[in-house]
């Protein structure tokens, strides 16, 4: 389940004219003058000739306690390490660590490679299938709300119920295959609709599970009634799923064949959007998210027919889609060089990670992906799958990692600062509820980013709850509902590298 708790320099002016056109001086000045003035606003004359954002950010953005403008930018965390270009783990190293995790924990990350059979089709029996189905909504517990603040009604809870068409499970069902066609919300039961415990806020919905990015391989074991929607399971979860977010392949071999290929292109930033495309509605304006891998190809390869686009100075991968019977098909999609993307893996450096770290840095909280962003689990997992791992989804998943370990639950705070004094940027911090990545310590203070959901400030004075609900850096002085410091809740260190 969802967790969480609830370039710093200006560059100068440049002015840019199209070739053929001619601008007056006048309209020059006049045009140049609002920008002029912000760029040199609240500066001495001395220090006209050096403007930086961080001298005057503070007055425009709020941060947490202690957290300095220069600290929200990768460059200050940067210049406190040792080696920040040594790799860390090799991509052989992070691919042998993702099998034995994998292998060891079934029960989270499932086992593909386990339905790989002489026995067709591959089968789930009735008992299994009918455990992750039974589960029954219902309003007998705390009472919830939909997306108007009005009580969920019984009709609704029956139409949902209904939804999961538990009389079509048989003694032995048929595994279906697909991979998601767009990035995508897995939920617990089969509607897409707000359910809330609380009438007067959108930020938690009782029926998210999580997200899911595009062209991720999945089993299909169940459809609902009105086919609107699958039971899969992914490689960290199952539930329920928009079956138009999925293209069906025509059996087990076409499935394990999508997989099979060695060049592929990863989305780095936090999101790129291709461009528009007025002869492929599929992929026109599609918006790829962190952690997104898409298979290469070679631009020999690309066949152009007719007057149609000759792609240079783009990327031509596989983007999955739909036919018009909802089976796996593939169309290429173009990416500009431009964009923040890598060919393969990045190599796993603390300079990476740290510059990975820090590209979603303000960006809004959704608890277990909603509104197509990131809780603190995902932020981690997302962060580190740009390296090639393949994490755990939720907090507790990723406490029990098994990576170099700190058990810090029986310690008080001092004995806790030392072992943070010795741990590197990036190590993963948990709390029952929350998980961050370490950043360093400055002054007295320790810092972390993560996605939070709400605090309560350091000041013992301020007993206030902060929605935050933003991915942001904070000390580890922050309170937390209970009143206790984040440091005080700190449980479980893990150190991302090899045990």
């Amino acid at each position: 389940m969802p967790s969480g708790e609830y370039s710093d320099k200006v560059t100068g002016l440049h002015r840019v004219f199209s070739e053929g056109i001619f601008v007056s001086k006048k309209a020059v000045s006049f045009l140049m003058m609002p920008v002029i003035s912000v760029a040199l606003w609240g500066c001495g004359e001395k220090n006209k000739e050096n403007i930086t954002v961080g001298e005057h950010i503070s007055e425009y953005v709020r941060t947490a306690d202690n957290v300095s403008a220069a600290m929200m930018y990768p460059k200050y965390w940067l210049d406190m390490q040792k080696e920040p270009y040594k790799v860390i783990m090799s991509a052989h190293e992070i691919e042998s660590w993702n099998q034995m995790y994998e292998a060891a924990n079934d029960g989270n990350l499932y086992e593909f490679e386990g339905y790989d059979d002489e026995n067709e089709p591959h089968i789930v029996g009735k008992g299994i299938l009918l455990s992750l189905l039974s589960k029954e909504f219902n309003t007998k517990g705390p009472s919830l709300y939909d997306e108007t603040g009005k009580l969920i009604t019984e009709d609704l809870v029956n139409i949902i119920n209904e939804r999961r068409n538990l009389s079509a499970v048989k003694e032995e069902n048929a595994i279906g295959y697909g991979y998601t066609v767009s990035r995508a919300d897995i939920r617990a039961f089969p509607y897409e609709g707000l359910v809330t415990a609380d009438k007067d806020s959108n930020y938690i919905c009782e029926f998210q599970v999580s997200s899911i990015l595009i062209n991720e391989p999945v089993l299909i074991l169940h459809e609902s009634t009105d086919g609107k929607w699958y039971y899969i399971f992914s490689r960290f979860c199952s539930g329920w799923i928009k079956s138009d977010c999925i293209g069906v392949c025509h059996g087990y071999d076409e499935w394990k064949q999508a997989m099979e290929y060695t060049d592929f292109l990863v989305v780095t930033g936090d999101k790129i959007v291709l461009e528009k495309d007025a002869g492929n509605d599929d992929v026109s304006e599609l918006t790829l998210y962190m952690g997104s891998k898409l298979e290469l190809v070679k631009y020999e390869k690309y066949v152009v027919d007719g007057n149609k686009r000759v792609p240079y100075e783009n990327y031509i991968v596989k983007i999955p889609v739909r036919d018009e019977k909802g089976f796996l098909k593939s169309t290429y999609g173009f990416v500009p060089v431009s964009r923040d993307v890598h060919m393969g893996y990045l190599a796993y450096t603390a300079e990476n990670l740290i510059n990975q770290m820090f590209k979603v840095n303000g960006n809004r909280y959704g608890w277990g992906g909603m509104y197509n962003a990131r809780d603190c689990s995902q932020y981690i997992l997302e962060v580190y799958s740009t390296f090639g791992f393949r994490f755990g989804r939720n907090s507790a998943t990723q406490s029990e990692m098994p990576f170099e370990t700190y058990d810090i639950s029986k310690m008080n705070e001092d004995e806790k600062k030392k072992i943070l004094d010795n741990v590197p940027t990036g190590s993963i911090l948990y709390f029952p509820g929350h998980v961050m990545m370490y950043l360093g310590k400055t002054g007295e203070e320790y810092y972390v980013i993560s996605a939070t959901g709400r605090m309560m400030s350091a000041d013992d004075g301020d007993d206030n709850a902060i929605y935050a609900h933003t991915t942001l850096i904070t000390p580890l002085s922050v309170r937390r509902i209970s009143k206790k410091t984040w440091l005080e809740s700190l449980t479980v260190i893990k150190v991302i590298k090899m045990e």
